[in-house]
């Protein structure tokens, strides 16, 4: 009998969002009304994707000193809570399937109709109107054969956690870990299934954009040796009464990372001590991290965006140099409040074909502070409140909600989101 070395793994990935229990055919855009997608993944690790049985183990009166097995007696085959973790260098394409299946309805997309630019931001979904409960579930593959149906394939999988990482030369990696409904191994690879790889550039720690500021006024270039960021979502599995999980109900969204900043940061307003003083003081600051542009508008942009809570900043040496090593969580800001109609921060409120564009005065700055996904909080007079999801920043204080308020609001705030990750993969994924 033929042997298979480790080399000969084969990977691929796909999302639907039908139901828990269905399966995907991996192949040419399945996700995608383009056609362009391809479902093979280039992965960093070997994963084997177990299949999480349970086994319900009661020790009985049975008269023996050893355990017995059969019908009714000391073994039963419980629940299954498949779990398993992919790494790969990232590039737009590829981080668009884990970064869904771990934000789910914290999901808008920019569509330019096919042509591009093509802008997907992915944020918490705290505000969510819909349940807590998945919604979209991802689809994996190991093939083990070409042939036989002995290749293993992963159904309804969800994101629970994930960490984007870079540092100097190297390429930015994700580490995603998943929680499934069921790993089959019987599966049969057939000719349809795609294996084939996305051909965009991996993403380099050298091509990187480095900002920060203070989430109000222009951010400031900044230099950095390199972050670490995690996001966890917390799902639960619920099984009712069933073998295999029924719903995954995502909880709370928790992100946090290391940052290193030298000491001498080449700012104006963050070097030296200007970070330890903001951890002493509990000030938050703003990180913006992107390979291309900041509001992504070409195929393999990737833009990160989060406010740090600092949570520790010892002054230290990295080797040769010292630097602020940064800890910090991520945290939801009101970082832009107006009175509309009191000290002009807001200039005019327009409202057109069902959207509404709000435009700030100078003394606010929108780009660079305001991202898709954040919320603008409308207060009337009556103080009457209503939250409407910002899905476009279209110029340094300008910006779109997806819906019209009612009436003239008498006050606006922005509720900044913990992160904002915006991709451009030159796909029309209709989110």
């Amino acid at each position: 009998m033929a042997q298979r070395g480790q080399y000969e793994d084969r990977f691929a990935m796909e999302i639907q969002n039908t139901t828990i229990s269905t399966t995907v055919a991996f192949a040419d855009g399945v996700d995608t009304t383009s056609g362009e997608e391809k479902s093979g993944i280039l992965l960093n690790n070997h994963p084997n994707f177990p299949p999480g049985q349970n086994v319900i183990e009661t020790r009985k009166a049975s008269g023996s000193a050893s355990r017995k097995d059969g019908t009714g007696l000391e073994f039963n085959q419980g629940t299954r809570e498949p779990s398993f973790t992919i790494e790969f260098d990232v590039s737009a394409k590829v981080l668009y399937i884990p970064l869904h299946l771990l934000c789910q309805r914290g999901a808008v997309e920019e569509d330019a109709g096919g042509s591009g630019p093509n802008t997907k931001w992915f944020f918490p979904y705290s505000y969510e109107v819909t349940p807590s409960a998945a919604e979209y579930w991802g689809g994996f593959v190991r093939r083990l054969s070409v042939s036989a149906s002995d290749s293993h394939r992963v159904v309804g999988a969800v994101a629970s956690s994930m960490t984007l990482s870079s540092e100097f030369n190297s390429a930015l990696v994700c580490s995603t870990e998943f929680m499934a409904r069921d790993v089959e191994n019987d599966y049969r690879v057939t000719a349809s299934d795609n294996f084939e790889f996305t051909e965009d550039a991996t993403l380099l720690w050298q091509g990187a954009t480095t900002l920060i500021g203070d989430g109000s006024g222009v951010m400031e270039a900044v230099d950095l040796d390199g972050f670490s960021l995690t996001i966890n979502t917390n799902p639960t599995r619920k099984f009712y009464s069933n073998q295999l999980t029924q719903k995954f109900l995502m909880m709370d969204v928790t992100a946090e990372g290391t940052i290193k900043v030298p000491f001498t940061a080449g700012t104006t307003n963050f070097e030296d001590n200007v970070l330890l003083r903001n951890f002493i003081s509990g000030t938050p600051v703003r990180f913006s991290i992107y390979w291309g542009g900041q509001y992504p508008n070409a195929n393999n942009d990737l833009s990160i965006n989060f406010i740090a809570r600092i949570t520790d900043a010892p002054v230290g040496q990295d080797e040769d140099e010292i630097v602020t090593d940064v800890s910090f969580q991520c945290v939801e800001k009101i970082f832009i409040d107006s009175i509309a109609n009191g000290n002009n921060n807001v200039t005019s409120i327009a409202d057109s074909s069902g959207t509404t564009t709000i435009t700030w005065a100078a003394s606010q700055t929108a780009l660079g502070n305001v991202f898709p996904g954040d919320y603008a909080l409308m207060i009337d007079a009556t103080e009457a409140q209503t939250k409407f999801l910002i899905d476009n920043v279209s110029a340094i204080d300008t910006y779109t909600l997806t819906a019209t308020p009612s009436g003239s609001p008498a006050e606006v705030q922005i509720f900044s989101q913990p992160f904002n990750i915006g991709i451009d993969d030159n796909l029309d994924r209709s989110i």
